[in-house]
């Protein structure tokens, strides 16, 4: 029956209406600067990956030790060396909480027995011509300290700029990801 119209046909029509309008507003809130699509990308907090190395004309490079870190002034740069972190292990099994006890009392104390937790592991030492850590920062320059490993002096000290790339889009150009930075350090000259 064309050309009949009724209830039904009135509210369908205004259903219709209604999301074409809708489907234009939403096109009209999501639109970008430049006319496009804005693109919403997940929360992920990626850090970067950076290696600062000694050249391979270093005169005895192995005996040299390479120290980064954050420029003085430096705000919000944190770097973070490979192997500098230990962590404590949990306790072999978990204390049980005592009864409660009355306002101005202290719980008991457990006593020390074999099944204590250990002692906190020492702090490896981390030393060679390579520093390679994570960033969660990516600061522009880093300061870079090459050490000899046998006196302590400092053979050199200097800032290098980060050459920063990221390594991968996993969820489209427009949003970022993984970043990585090399950085070589050539001999001191004379």
């Amino acid at each position: 029956m064309r050309g009949r119209t009724g209830a039904a046909g009135v509210v369908r029509r205004g259903a219709l209406v209604a999301a074409v309008a809708g489907a234009a507003a939403v096109a009209v809130a999501c639109g970008g600067p430049g006319g496009g699509l804005v693109v919403a990308c997940p929360a992920i907090g990626y850090v970067g990956r950076l290696e600062v190395r000694l050249d391979d004309a270093w005169q005895d490079r192995d005996a040299h030790d390479v120290r980064v870190t954050c420029p003085p002034g430096e705000r919000g740069c944190e770097l973070v060396r490979d192997g500098t972190l230990v962590v404590a292990p949990e306790p072999a099994e978990p204390q049980a909480l005592g009864t409660p006890t009355a306002p101005g009392s202290t719980p008991e104390q457990p006593s020390s027995s074999p099944d204590a937790p250990a002692p906190a592991p020492e702090r490896p030492a981390v030393t060679g011509p390579e520093w390679t850590g994570t960033s969660l920062t990516a600061p522009e320059q880093v300061a870079v300290r090459v050490v000899e490993r046998g006196s302590g002096a400092t053979v050199l000290a200097t800032s290098v700029d980060v050459p920063w790339d990221v390594d991968d889009h996993p969820y489209g150009r427009d949003c970022g990801g993984p970043w990585s930075a090399r950085v070589e350090i050539p001999p001191p000259s004379g």
